[in-house]
């Protein structure tokens, strides 16, 4: 009988080593994944290796029990989802982080969490919902004072107005957007802001003050030497004369 147990002791002790060692190699092949990684390689459009990396992160989360690498790692997944067009899959995964960025009371993640969801909503065309979720992301990082983002809630609102064909509000939240990139001195945004605002004036048939602001946004360009965006303004110039 004494024979019995220490072998199934033995067992037992042999079966958790594998299991630790398993668990270990699993840890080291996911433990240098990062949110960054995934957003670099999803900015490059290497979609397929986003994909995979936040399988990776995923599975970090699992491993580590980690609510914060499991918010992380079901936004990203989303975002990449976003890029495939699957909104309703990006939607599930998007509220799901957002159930976990509530837990852990990260109201940076929470607060971007409600932009892409209404940037999802946007994207389905359900306007007054993207308005809903661009509020609520609006007033978290009111709370954080995070100017950054909210000049991006404040562009994404105008986008939204837009295309609800509300132009006067959609010039104010753009105008906003404006200011705070100005105060951030952020000149990618600042020409950004440029861009929608021209559009706007040109979709009120005003094309002369939409040129006024397309040619500030060409000067910006100019001086920063960014090729593509500069074609862009050219673009922008070409169809509005």
């Amino acid at each position: 009988m004494l024979q019995k147990i220490t072998t199934l002791t033995t067992f037992s002790l042999i079966c958790l080593t594998i299991w630790i060692a398993a668990v270990t190699s699993a840890l080291s092949k996911t433990e240098s994944v990062s949110a960054s990684q995934i957003q670099q390689a999803r900015s490059k459009g290497q979609i397929n290796l986003a994909d995979t990396l936040a399988a990776d992160l995923m599975a970090k989360a699992q491993i580590s029990g980690d609510t914060q690498i499991l918010a992380t790692a079901l936004y990203e997944s989303a975002r990449n989802s976003m890029e495939r067009n699957k909104y309703d899959e990006a939607q599930v995964l998007l509220n799901e982080s957002i159930e976990a960025f509530q837990t852990i009371n990260d109201s940076s993640g929470l607060g971007q969490a409600y932009r892409q969801l209404g940037m999802v909503h946007r994207y389905k065309v359900d306007y007054p919902l993207a308005l809903e979720y661009l509020y609520m992301a609006m007033q978290v990082f009111q709370q954080n004072q995070d100017l950054q983002a909210m000049s991006s809630i404040h562009s994404s609102l105008g986008v939204v107005l837009e295309k609800m064909g509300q132009y006067e509000q959609a010039l104010q939240s753009h105008q906003q957007s404006l200011e705070l990139n100005r105060e951030l001195n952020d000149e990618s945004g600042i020409a950004s802001d440029l861009y929608n605002l021209g559009d706007i004036r040109r979709e009120m048939g005003d094309n002369e003050a939409a040129l006024t602001y397309f040619n500030d946004a060409l000067a910006l360009d100019l001086a920063s030497g960014d090729v593509k965006n500069i074609a862009y303004s050219h673009h922008k110039l070409g169809y509005t004369k």
